[in-house]
């Protein structure tokens, strides 16, 4: 079995790009419709939308062809490049992605959480099994170890961070600015957080479910609740838009917008975006999107530059180590078939005792069935250690297929 992982991400493809990935609304189990695949996880957040699957070793370079067919559909002959990696390079790329050295901030935390998820999710639905929960259990626990040891997040940089951050920067946090946030999902979340600590004097949150707010954001004197439909309104009296929703379309347009006079700062950090990228083009405002709020401070991003190097050579022997244990599936399964063979030849055996009329006692007979099964396991103990050592893959593979049709094994 190999694993494999198919994907784009804010390096390979732009962000109206990942909008269609985004909005394909692909399930696990709809990949591995037709396919070979016997394992899948779909990894998608607003920077990345990436393929994990296990398929066959004789047959996973035409699973892979079947899913990049798949993603590119949406195209309409003008697909994105999807990188492919397998063996090692995947789980080297999974571990890479869960400490946050693939993404658009430097070793951000809230990839971490994507990760976990993406794996729970395939699990509950049937999708993902023994072999992608390994790997991915095993990408979570490394980068949970690294962010511990080297404090690799030690000062907040997640997208929703970074776009207030520069907001301040650009002296739009004022204490006479009034915000609105349109939409409050997880982005949102993080960046009505930092701004309740600056000195903004309002923020309006509109969303569509206010009951669903948490206490802490009804309750603060700072915050002003709105309405869904309120949010052109609330817009028309600030000076910075934050949209964070999970709408499939944009929910701030052209046709319905109005502003304040002075200067206007959006910030988009949905995706799909919710802001009408037209709007960019008004005078006197300022649009920026997920792909606008990569610049993080030199200092911070040369720091984690520096932690990131001690980081690489153990991510590789990790991967190799997790390889390793796929690779020994393989020897597993001979064992499990060689198990049963064992059992069925004891079981036989003693019915054939049985037949004989004599007399055992049931302390005999538990014994004479010991007897059988150790005599069996002592014949194949060597030939398994021998197996198990082989460091030569190719030989061992050649060994394995041998024994299953020696054996008979499927």
């Amino acid at each position: 079995m190999k694993i494999n992982v198919v994907g784009i991400n804010h390096e390979t493809a732009s962000v109206s790009q990942r909008e269609i990935m985004s909005s394909l609304a692909l399930t696990p189990l709809e990949v591995k419709m037709g396919t070979t695949v016997s394992e899948v996880s779909i990894l998608a957040t607003c920077g990345r939308f990436e393929i994990y699957f296990i398929a066959p070793s004789e047959s996973y370079k035409e699973a892979h062809r079947a899913i990049v067919e798949l993603l590119e559909a949406p195209f309409n002959g003008c697909p994105p490049e999807f990188y492919w990696h397998t063996q090692e390079f995947a789980i080297a790329h999974l571990m890479r992605v869960a400490c946050g050295l693939d993404s658009a901030v430097l070793g951000e935390d809230q990839i971490l959480g994507q990760v976990k998820n993406a794996i729970s999710d395939a699990s509950e639905c049937g999708a993902a099994g023994k072999i992608l929960n390994k790997v991915f259990r095993d990408a979570v626990s490394f980068a949970k170890a690294i962010k511990t040891e080297l404090k690799l997040s030690e000062n907040p940089l997640s997208l929703s961070y970074i776009a207030i951050k520069k907001a301040s920067e650009c002296g739009f946090l004022k204490e006479s600015a009034s915000v609105t946030m349109v939409g409050l999902g997880k982005m949102g979340g993080l960046a009505i957080q930092y701004l309740l600590d600056s000195p903004v004097q309002l923020i309006y949150v509109s969303v569509r479910h206010p009951e669903r707010l948490p206490d802490w954001v009804l309750v603060h004197p700072k915050v002003r609740i709105a309405t869904f439909e309120e949010r052109y309104a609330c817009i028309s009296k600030s000076q910075i838009v934050v949209a964070s929703t999970g709408a499939p379309h944009t929910v701030i347009r052209e046709e319905s917008f109005e502003k304040m006079k002075g200067e206007l700062l959006l910030i988009d950090l949905a995706m799909p975006r919710d802001i009408e990228e037209s709007l960019g083009n008004h005078d006197d405002v300022t649009l920026w999107n997920v792909d606008n709020l990569k610049d993080i401070s030199d200092a911070n991003l040369q720091r984690r530059y520096e932690l990131t190097q001690k980081i690489v050579t153990r991510l590789d022997e990790q991967a190799l180590k997790t390889k390793a244990w796929i690779d020994g599936l393989d020897v597993d399964d001979i064992i499990k078939k060689w198990h049963e063979s064992i059992a069925n030849i004891t079981g036989e055996a003693m019915k054939s005792i049985g037949r004989k009329n004599i007399a055992y006692t049931p302390r005999e007979t538990e014994l004479l069935q010991t007897l059988f099964e150790s005599s069996l396991k002592q014949m194949i103990k060597a030939p398994l250690e021998s197996l198990k050592k082989m460091e030569d893959k190719s030989q061992r593979e050649a060994y394995i297929g041998m024994l299953k049709e020696l054996y008979n094994y499927e």
